[in-house]
């Protein structure tokens, strides 16, 4: 009897493809590819939804997981070559979304617009004239060639090699290396470089300034630092300040609020530095819930301080700037700036964000045009993200 009745319902039920197609009355719902012309995205992220981009992201993920998963258990000499392929896939797919979502988002809007590079582009006629001459990228390049490849150590006489000013040597500087926003979470942040530093015989020591404050409280901070490594040497050493984010822009902006630092300062160099201001944390510092969310975060959470991130927009970057503009007559700066074209980047989804939003490129945090500083020497890579992943 059992059998019966269960070969009847067999019989009785539709198909389940049938089913899906069965709305309402019977009406016949539409398949992704009529709702979306074709494309093959989700239907839903034509809304301009955070939560539905959030939403395909998380699955598409996932699904990435599980394919993973499976090809590891298959063949693992083989997942190599498969992983790569479905990376390449999942990472376009992601990037046709996030452009459709960009397009279709009507409430975020391009507060940025005109802003990026204002720094450069308001530097006075002279500046502009000798922007090309400042560019000491093809040097850089000639300099790193000649040292060995990055998977060997290097020497003391490879670093007698370079270049120095005439009459100086590496024993007559102290190093400061000054970390980026939020990096007290990144477990051995610059901890390389600095081992490496010392292993060489060079003179360094790492800021103790709180990467998730404002630029004027950590500029404060800086001054007395600064001159505490200067008097350590008798009064004789020259400070290097190497800041990295954030943290160049807190140099910088010592610099310019106590002069009595400028004699004590050999140089700045800037790696990564968001000089004119950051196009990410300007479209925050203007959105109401999203500055809500994130900034919840840093102070609650993290145990920041909020003006650690809008001191980075555009017009908190304009105000100072205008107030306090960099001495370059006192102390010379290299400013080097990065944008990542790689296909396959940890922040590729925010440099195409801010590619498809601005037309500008990034390394995921900064434009490289906000990373410069004008009547400054630079060097401009392309294959960096903000993580300092090099390609």
């Amino acid at each position: 009897m059992n059998r019966s009745f269960a070969h009847r319902a067999a019989h009785r039920a539709p198909p389940r493809d049938a089913r899906w197609r069965l709305g309402g009355g019977g009406a016949r719902r539409p398949s992704v590819d009529e709702a979306t012309g074709g494309t093959g995205l989700s239907p839903l992220i034509a809304q301009g939804s955070m939560r539905e981009l959030g939403g395909v992201t998380a699955q598409r993920g996932e699904q990435l997981v599980r394919q993973t998963v499976s090809l590891l258990r298959s063949n693992v000499a083989r997942a190599t070559l498969d992983l790569s392929d479905e990376l390449q896939g999942q990472l376009q797919a992601m990037q046709q979304e996030l452009h459709l979502w960009v397009g279709a988002n009507s409430n975020l809007k391009p507060y940025s617009n005109g802003q990026i590079g204002w720094l450069i582009r308001g530097g006075d006629e002279r500046s502009r004239c000798d922007h090309d001459d400042l560019d000491h990228t093809a040097r850089f390049h000639e300099l790193l060639g000649d040292l060995p490849p990055a998977h060997e150590l290097l020497s003391a006489q490879d670093l007698a090699a370079l270049p120095l000013p005439p009459g100086r040597c590496w024993e007559d500087y102290s190093f400061l290396l000054l970390p980026g926003l939020l990096t007290k979470w990144y477990p051995g942040y610059m901890s390389q470089l600095t081992a490496d530093m010392r292993r060489l015989g060079l003179e360094v020591a790492f800021s103790r300034i709180d990467t998730d404050q404002a630029v004027r409280v950590n500029a404060a901070r800086l001054r007395h630092e600064v001159l505490e490594l200067a008097e350590g040497g008798g009064g004789k050493k020259r400070v290097v300040l190497l800041g990295h984010s954030k943290g160049a822009v807190d140099a910088a902006a010592a610099l310019s609020l106590f002069p009595e630092l400028c004699d004590k300062v050999a140089g700045l160099v800037s790696l990564q530095g968001p000089h004119s201001g950051s196009a990410i944390a300007h479209d925050l510092a203007n959105t109401s819930l999203q500055k809500g969310i994130a900034l919840g975060v840093l102070e609650r959470l993290l145990r920041g301080c909020k003006h650690a991130v809008l001191d980075l927009s555009y017009t908190a970057r304009q105000e100072f700037v205008q107030q306090h503009p960099y001495p370059i007559a006192r102390v010379p700066a290299l400013c080097v700036a990065t944008c990542d074209r790689r296909p396959c980047s940890l922040l590729k989804p925010v440099i195409d964000y801010v590619a498809l939003r601005y037309g500008e490129v990034s390394d995921g945090c900064v434009c490289q045009s906000d990373a410069l500083l004008p009547g400054v020497a630079h060097v401009l890579l392309h294959d960096m993200d903000h993580f300092g992943n090099p390609g």
